[in-house]
């Protein structure tokens, strides 16, 4: 009768009781050790315990309780509940391990026994864990476990049970030091980021019947696994795990190298593995299938997905490798096609090939789901952006769906703004697909149905009527539908409104109808906004030529001038300007902001008839310029003047003041004592305060200030002369006797001497160009 494996189950024994029966059975070991040189980091240390079958009369009973302490991975999966043991090494003090496994020569049939191992951490034991058999030998080698890697650990334990008596053969635990890993430098490339073989320090490829390097097959499909390992590990940890699973395979499994060709750690890390070079498809050691080992991409995920589900990064890992492998090779990411006697999907799991839990359920149920691997690795390699096919001119827009030429570089500029550039690609994946309408920047999300202009800052803006889509230059169907990514590669903005530049240009134009309007400066803007959307868009140059020019948007009673230009102008009402003949007229009446415009930016805005002057009259008032305001003139005088004529646009904006004035207007120069008489357009010294009394009727004199600057514009004429002032004008025999305005001939020296009260008077000298002010009364005899 058999004895029970509960009355000697060794994880119940205290530890010096292990020791004391780890001694005892050490007869019945062969321990190898040896060291595997890497070309970076230091050796991994590989440790072999071969075990010996216990005779089928003295094998221990294997119970359900046995069962029980069983980790168990997956629960839909079979395990054995009642057998035999029927070889177990004892448990074992090593050099510190990471990874372990199991190999065999022969005699353990995957359908009646399991392989257990269990490890010590720091004194403690785990439980008692089953390994995936792979008991197909490959490239020569010998069957056995796939490797579990486990961290650091000091001692570790196996056993066979089966639910038959088997005679296994060359029965022996594998366990791996992975040493000190190199310094990883990822290099971007086209394909997506791969730490090679040379950067995780992998040994050569070789080995009894290798050759130089592995064949190449022809790429049929990627076959999905996992590592069955631990899931806790640190991304710095995941080259010494790489570096332990090819020892195992070289070492313990015999073949000629790492059996994966690539493999994905947790945190996103890709790892090249099989040698041969990552673009093509060397012979793998990876599924136990001859024929899909040679044609087909293993890749293995590093860790447990049983029940956990793997890292979004590396899931967003093995979606870009599965995708770049499938596009390099052409060949689709769905679809079922025969392989070694087996009908699989072109991205499936390694149970799809053979009875076995890998790639775990998780991660099996990811590569089935809508949505899941299958979908998202093909949705990576319908081709979107701006690609182009080597050799020929066209670039085309690719939204998944259809391709659209992009005709203009401006606008090839602004969807590279978020798509990127330029990619080169095969004609295959171009030509297949439907050609659509041109590409431009006028696009459309069609999960919105939002219809956006697009811009070189990388920002799209909603258009929110047809009338401003027709504005901009577009047919309201000439919209390429993009892709989700694309669309959501542009950050939004505000709406389209009134306000563009021609491409990158400076000028900034208003909407106005069928007429682009120029706008002077930020205030003109916000002015012709009047509190609504400013936001400056950028139009093609070749919406904007179907756009006439228009009246220019100034700011009110401000000086302007095309850069181009010397003629200054005084812009009034809405989009008119005026001649100023000096700034310092223009000062007078209060303009005194002066902007240069571009050049040809006036072109198409009126002028007013003639040129600014000390009166206007605008929405039926007359005014005077004077000190930076308008002076509202009472009566019907402008001492001589026409008053230049303002359009009712322009009154609003006018500098007005309050208080009004009237002929006589009464002169006063900034920083001087006289005063001036403005008349016949000229002032007029008046020399008396009689004369000015005169002028005013006898009331107080009301003065209207003038700039030095603007008296010497309008210039002096001839003065206000006081009552028996005798004159004479230059060049001319003549002498007058003045009062004001009004000059008298004296015809007799009698006369002169009277005037002058019994002699000769002085007589005033005055230019003869001032003789036409006066008025010339009676003779004087």
């Amino acid at each position: 009768m058999r004895r029970t494996r509960r009355a000697v189950l060794v994880r119940a024994v205290p530890l010096l009781a292990v020791s004391m029966l780890v001694a005892a059975l050490l007869s019945a070991v062969v321990v190898t050790s040896m060291k595997t040189e890497d070309t970076a980091g230091t050796p991994t240390q590989v440790e072999k315990r071969e075990f010996e079958v216990t005779p089928a009369p003295d094998r221990e009973e294997y119970t359900a309780q046995d069962a029980a302490l069983v980790a168990v991975a997956d629960p839909t999966v079979p395990t054995i509940q009642n057998g035999t043991v029927v070889a177990e090494l004892a448990p074992h003090d090593l050099p510190s391990f990471e990874l372990l496994g199991v190999t065999w020569t022969g005699g353990v049939p995957a359908e009646v026994a399991e392989v257990q191992v269990r490890w010590q951490q720091d004194g403690t034991w785990s439980d008692w864990t089953i390994l995936d058999p792979e008991d197909e030998p490959a490239e020569g080698g010998i069957p056995g476990t796939e490797p579990k890697w486990v961290g650091a650990s000091q001692a570790a334990q196996a056993r066979i049970v089966a639910t038959e008596d088997i005679d296994p053969a060359g029965l022996t635990l594998v366990t791996v030091d992975p040493g000190a890993s190199p310094t990883l430098t990822q290099a971007a490339g086209a394909q997506p980021n791969i730490t090679s073989r040379a950067q995780w320090g992998a040994r050569a490829y070789g080995g009894a019947g290798c050759g130089a390097a592995p064949d190449n097959g022809t790429f049929q499909g990627t076959i999905v696994h996992h590592t069955a390992g631990s899931n806790v590990y640190t991304a710095a940890q995941s080259v010494g795990i790489v570096r332990s699973i090819q020892a195992y395979h070289m070492d313990g499994q015999r073949w000629c190298d790492i059996g994966y060709n690539f493999l994905v750690d947790r945190y996103g890390q890709i790892f090249e593995g099989r040698a041969g070079g990552i673009t093509k498809t060397p012979y793998g050691a990876h599924a136990g299938n001859t024929a899909v080992n040679a044609n087909t991409t293993g890749v293995s995920l590093m860790g447990e997905f049983t029940s956990e589900v793997p890292p979004q990064a590396m899931k967003d890992a093995l979606v870009r490798l599965v995708a770049w492998r499938h596009s390099l090779f052409n060949t689709p990411a769905k679809g079922a096609y025969s392989i070694g006697g087996v009908t699989i999907q072109r991205i499936d799991g390694h149970r799809s090939v053979k009875s076995t839990a890998c790639p775990g359920q998780q991660v099996f149920t990811w590569i089935n789901a809508a949505g899941g691997l299958r979908d998202q690795v093909a949705a990576a390699m319908t081709p979107t952006g701006l690609v182009q096919v080597p050799g020929r001119p066209e670039v085309w827009l690719l939204n998944g769906s259809s391709k659209h030429h992009v005709t203009d570089v401006a606008d090839l500029s602004v969807l590279a703004s978020r798509l990127g550039w330029v990619r080169q690609v095969p004609a295959a994946q171009v030509d297949p697909l439907p050609t659509g309408g041109p590409a431009s920047r006028y696009v459309h999300d069609p999960r919105t149905g939002t219809l956006y202009l697009l811009q070189a800052d990388g920002t799209k803006h909603r258009f929110a009527t047809q009338d401003t889509i027709a504005s901009y230059g577009y047919s309201f169907s000439s919209y390429v539908n993009i892709a989700p990514g694309q669309a959501d590669a542009f950050a939004t903005g505000p709406e389209v409104g009134d306000f563009f530049r021609i491409e990158s240009g400076p000028e900034v134009y208003r909407l106005s109808g069928t007429q682009r309007r120029y706008v002077s400066t930020v205030a003109a803007l916000q002015r012709s906004a009047a509190g609504g959307n400013t936001y400056v868009a950028s139009m093609s140059a070749g919406g904007a030529a179907k756009l006439a020019a228009g009246p220019a948007l100034l700011e009110p009673h401000t000086l302007v001038r095309e850069s181009n230009a010397g003629t200054v102008y005084l812009s009034v009402g809405d989009g008119g300007l005026l001649h100023i003949p000096s700034f310092d007229l223009a000062a007078e009446a209060g303009a005194t902001k002066y902007t240069i415009l571009a050049a040809g930016s006036l072109a198409s805005t009126p002028i007013t008839k003639g040129s600014l002057s000390p009166f206007v009259t605008c929405g039926g008032t007359t005014y005077l310029a004077s000190g930076g305001t308008f002076r509202p003139v009472s009566g019907s005088g402008t001492a001589g003047w026409t008053p230049t004529a303002l359009p009712d646009t322009a009154c609003a904006s006018l500098p007005k003041s309050a208080a009004t004035v009237s002929a006589p207007f009464l002169m006063q120069v900034a920083g001087r004592g006289e005063v001036y008489l403005l008349e016949a357009q000229q002032l007029h010294h008046v020399r008396s305060w009689d004369r000015l009394m005169q002028l005013t009727g006898g009331s107080a004199p009301r003065l209207i200030g003038w700039s030095a600057a603007t008296a010497n514009l309008v210039g002096v004429g001839g003065p206000e002369l006081a009552a028996n002032t005798a004159v004479q004008f230059a060049g001319q025999p003549e002498v007058y006797r003045a009062d004001g305005r009004t000059i008298q001939h004296v015809t007799t020296y009698a006369a002169l001497v009277r005037l002058g009260g019994g002699k000769v008077p002085p007589i005033e000298q005055l230019p003869v160009a001032q003789k036409p002010y006066y008025s010339v009364g009676a003779p004087i005899s």
